[in-house]
């Protein structure tokens, strides 16, 4: 914030203090989340009584008693702050780190939602979002598309060609694609396969199928 932190420590006699630094509070909304989180995540690794009093700029909305139900302690509405206060203690807590397998399980699974968030980005990504939600009615050729991806087919055409694709590669692999998933499981027939990736005739989807697999 302007170079500075959003939050800050101070002590006084009622004890310890994390304020909100903002000036202005235009989303009470985000403050009250951000404060719940951070009443959750103290009390999972301290005490449950190291959260004193939760102090909040924006009136008593109708909802009053969810509040007590999220924080279990007082609440100080019209405060003139945004602010919890905290037992001094909680800057002595030993934080232990997490178990090194977890780790690696938590930052496998955050890199693959990265790279998911990328693709997204891409227009082969946005396509293919985009085809699976058509590809069962059959109404997927590349001038659909384009209408409802909100281009000209010939712009479609020409961004797909800049990543190195075409319309063709990326609706055959994303078929093929979707077959596996449903055909791995066992317990989805051929037909119904067949069906949701756009084909009509069971027999077309088959010789596709041994074309992209071999």
């Amino acid at each position: 914030m302007d170079g500075g932190d959003r939050y800050q420590f101070d002590t006084d006699c009622a004890g310890l203090w994390l304020r909100d630094r903002r000036p202005v509070d235009a989303w009470p909304e985000i403050t009250e989340l951000v404060f719940a989180r951070m009443v959750q995540g103290i009390r999972r690794i301290q005490r449950s009584d190291v959260v004193r009093a939760v102090y909040v700029k924006h009136p008593i909305p109708a909802h009053r008693a969810a509040y007590d139900q999220a924080f279990g302690v007082p609440i100080h509405f019209v405060s003139g702050q945004n602010a919890l206060l905290l037992d001094p203690a909680y800057l002595h807590t030993v934080l232990v780190p997490a178990p090194a397998p977890l780790t690696r399980i938590l930052a496998t699974h955050a890199d693959a939602q990265l790279a998911a968030l990328a693709q997204q980005r891409t227009c082969r990504g946005r396509l293919e979002s985009a085809l699976r939600q058509v590809l069962h009615s059959g109404q997927f050729g590349i001038s659909q598309m384009a209408r409802l991806l909100a281009m000209s087919r010939q712009t479609l055409y020409r961004r797909l060609k800049a990543e190195g694709v075409t319309f063709e590669q990326v609706l055959e692999s994303l078929r093929h694609e979707i077959a596996l998933e449903a055909l791995r499981t066992g317990r989805t027939p051929v037909r119904d396969v067949a069906a949701r990736v756009g084909f009509a005739d069971p027999a077309a989807f088959s010789r596709a199928f041994k074309r992209w697999s071999g």
